[in-house]
């Protein structure tokens, strides 16, 4: 529900060019092939997923400067 929300507040026409979803949850690794598999939170605190949601952030935002 909370992606959806984030999502389609992204998409309303006052936020065009302002605002931009970025979907991330490809980018959590599973519970076992993570460092703190008993963590819930915090993406098990693999640093792959960290990179890759930064990752993605910044070209967002890159894609919004570009705008």
């Amino acid at each position: 529900a909370i992606r959806k929300a984030q999502e389609a507040a992204a998409a309303k026409p006052e936020f065009k060019g302002s605002v931009l979803f970025v979907e991330t949850r490809d980018f959590v690794r599973k519970a076992e092939d993570s460092p703190n598999p008993s963590h819930g939170h915090h993406e098990f605190g693999n640093a792959e997923t960290y990179f890759l949601v930064g990752d993605a952030l910044g070209k967002g935002l890159l894609k919004l400067q570009s705008n």
